[in-house]
């Protein structure tokens, strides 16, 4: 009944958003069925959790969708830990199909802005989110040169979501990782009402001026709470996708967060 705390969205933002969040569930639900199912358990996991992150952060859903979003996600962590993987991705799948058969005015209901009066996640120390992009990064190896740079890639986006749907990150991993999803997704972006395009897609090309301009921003943006951060552009590397992605994730588990006295 109280509803005071509610913010509607615009019809269009609303369209917006319904559009992507059946292109990626629908996409990655096609692109999981069409695998090998044992063999790439493993690999099938990341889809499935990665698709859960990328919707809560991308859609920033309330209500009865973000629920079914964290049933999903709570089925991989809560189920015995005898569980075979592909066992609880049939349960996770099981779950996010559901939402498959949501007609399109009752997930457009879950779309609105809303304030909240605590922080809905808790802050954590660095080293669980360096150790979360470290394992996550070599086990997307071998994804990488076994001719999977579809699950690759999504596991690279994983390392990030993963923390940042479960926990409170410091603001400049939260800024690093917004530059990430907007390269991956510029059209969502674009629908959304962001004007700068960081990269094409189609044409494999970044807008390098750009993205050094963010990064340093970045960099002397949060100078006064961490004087030792500093992200080397040098580093980063703009063939692909992938490997910005690669070495990006490699640039965020060497940053000094230690905050200033």
């Amino acid at each position: 009944e109280d509803t005071g705390h509610i913010i509607e969205s615009t019809e269009a933002e609303k369209q917006t958003k319904y559009d992507f969040f059946r292109e990626q569930l629908d996409g990655t639900i096609s692109k999981i069925d069409a695998l090998n199912q044992t063999k790439l358990s493993g690999g099938i996991t990341y889809l499935i959790l990665n698709l859960i992150f990328k919707l809560d952060y991308l859609l920033l859903p309330e209500g009865k969708l973000t629920q079914k979003l964290e049933a999903a996600n709570s089925l991989f962590w809560n189920l015995p830990k005898d569980t075979p993987a592909t066992e609880r991705n049939r349960q996770m799948l099981k779950e996010l199909k559901e939402l498959q058969a949501w007609p399109e005015d009752e997930v457009k209901k879950c779309f609105y802005n809303a304030k909240h009066t605590f922080a809905l996640t808790k802050p954590t120390t660095f080293k669980t989110v360096i150790d979360t992009v470290k394992s996550t990064v070599e086990n997307a190896v071998w994804f990488q040169e076994n001719e999977h740079e579809d699950i690759a890639i999504e596991m690279l986006e994983y390392a990030i979501g993963y923390s940042q749907f479960s926990f409170s990150l410091p603001e400049p991993v939260t800024q690093l990782f917004d530059i990430m999803m907007q390269m991956r997704y510029t059209n969502y972006y674009a629908a959304m009402g962001y004007k700068e395009k960081l990269y094409d897609p189609e044409k494999i090309n970044f807008e390098i001026e750009k993205i050094t301009e963010k990064l340093t921003e970045i960099n002397n943006q949060n100078k006064k709470r961490y004087a030792n951060l500093h992200i080397n552009i040098a580093e980063i590397d703009f063939e692909n996708i992938q490997s910005f992605y690669f070495t990006m994730l490699q640039e965020i588990i060497k940053l000094d967060l230690r905050k200033n006295n």
